[in-house]
């Protein structure tokens, strides 16, 4: 009798029943939607601390040290009216943006100046947001300031120039206005400039309702928006500095805002017929007192790509506010695109850390007070201006303007030799002072 093969053990599989089978997928669905959950919460908690700045919330103490970095929150002050909000604190001193800044002690960015007008006096009042303020430039380099000193050279001792800047990073139409009556009357100006922006009829983020974490009508993980602050590292405009924030300018899409982050206080801020309202608000009151009225639209980007462009199209909407209130317009754009295409320049020479923040930098404020002088001139003429003088004036802003690009090349060639991304434009150990006097050609 032979002996038979040794043979392995024959192993069987398991039986997976229908209903294992469904288990182990059900297992894996609730593991699944677990970890969404667990995303989605942390992406409610990560919103929530980058955007934990609220303006009850934000430093009360005075920052008076000229060489510490300062952040907009800490610049600014609650105010009790829900129709400016906040204003800037008086005497505040810092580095903001990159730059040295000083509020004087009636809380605006500008020089010293005198409530009552002097008898003498002949001023113009600037309402407006962060680009007539002028984020990240010198004082005595941004718009407002470069036209007082063009004023003062031109009126001399026939009457004292002042350019009042009431300009408030975050403002929008209906705080400007407000601004007007609840301060901007008692200075008695001789001129207004209100200067729009395209976030002029929505709310600051810093003021807005965002209920990360208790709103429940749509998914943070997924939404396109809270996706990019996660990425990109965005900051609470209350706590920016020098952080850098990429944004992009859309022509064809309006800014907009969700009505569901708006309180319900400052309902009466947002969306297009708020602007529309708050313009006609101040047309019809400079109409009754006799002030000159205008509009200014900072080009907060040329489209050197589209030649046959007459106008920035993106501020049409306005245009047509301003065309039904009569309100005359100061509009830099074809100034300020032909010289960028004269100089063989882009957009991003318009701006101070680009593409991270287009606020205009001391070149585009230049050109800008350029177009306000040719402008306002008509309004000069009592004063018996020569043609001589206007002329030497013209020049010399087109002395500065030239200065001004010299200046951007150069610092564009530091970044490029130094290979860093945006150093700060100013040096706060060497920061230079600009005089009334303005910038003379090399």
């Amino acid at each position: 009798m032979s002996a038979e093969p040794n043979t392995p053990p024959t192993t069987r599989k398991p039986v997976v029943s229908a209903r294992q089978r469904l288990f182990r997928v059900l297992a894996l669905l609730l593991g699944l939607l677990g970890a969404l959950l667990v995303a989605e919460v942390a992406m409610r908690a990560y919103l929530s601390y980058i955007f934990r700045g609220r303006l009850e919330q934000i430093a009360r103490d005075l920052p008076t040290d000229p060489r510490q970095e300062v952040t907009l929150g800490k610049l600014i002050h609650p105010v009790p009216n829900d129709d400016i909000i906040f204003r800037l604190k008086p005497n505040a001193r810092g580095i903001f943006r990159g730059a040295p800044v000083r509020i004087n002690s009636l809380g605006y960015h500008d020089n010293e100046f005198q409530e009552r007008k002097p008898p003498e006096g002949f001023r113009v009042l600037v309402l407006g947001d962060s680009n007539s303020f002028g984020w990240g430039v010198l004082l005595e380099m941004a718009y407002p300031m470069v036209l007082e000193g063009s004023l003062r050279r031109l009126l001399g001792d026939r009457a004292r120039a002042e350019v009042i800047n009431t300009a408030v990073p975050g403002y929008n139409a209906v705080m400007e206005v407000e601004t007007f009556f609840a301060y901007g009357l008692r200075y008695d100006p001789d001129i207004v400039i209100i200067q729009y922006s395209l976030n002029d009829n929505i709310l600051p983020e810093f003021l807005q309702s965002h209920r990360y974490t208790t709103r429940f009508d749509r998914l943070y993980l997924f939404d396109a928006q809270a996706l990019s602050y996660l990425m990109t590292g965005f900051a609470s405009e209350l706590y920016l500095n020098v952080e850098r924030m990429p944004f992009e300018f859309l022509p064809d899409k309006p800014l907009e805002q969700d009505p569901a982050t708006v309180p319900e206080r400052y309902r009466h801020h947002v969306g297009p017929e708020a602007t529309r309202r708050a313009y006609g608000r101040l047309a019809a009151a400079c109409r009754e007192r006799g002030i000159p009225l205008y509009c200014l639209l900072p080009t907060e980007m040329v489209w050197e790509q589209q030649p046959e462009w007459s106008h920035d199209h993106r501020y049409d909407e306005i245009r047509d506010v301003c065309r039904e209130f009569d309100i005359p317009l100061i509009d830099s754009f074809q100034r300020i695109r032909a010289h960028v295409l004269d100089n063989k320049l882009t957009s991003n020479d318009m701006a101070i850390y680009p593409p991270y923040d287009w606020h205009p930098n001391p070149l585009r404020h230049a050109l800008t007070a350029r177009e306000a002088l040719e402008t306002l001139l008509p309004h000069l003429q009592r004063f018996g201006l020569t043609d001589a003088d206007i002329d030497r004036e013209r020049a010399r802003l087109d002395r500065m303007a030239i200065v001004r690009l010299d200046e951007h090349l150069e610092h564009k060639r530091q970044i490029a030799a130094r290979k860093l991304e945006n150093p700060p434009i100013y040096d706060s150990d060497t920061t230079p002072t600009l005089s009334l006097e303005g910038a003379t050609a090399p």
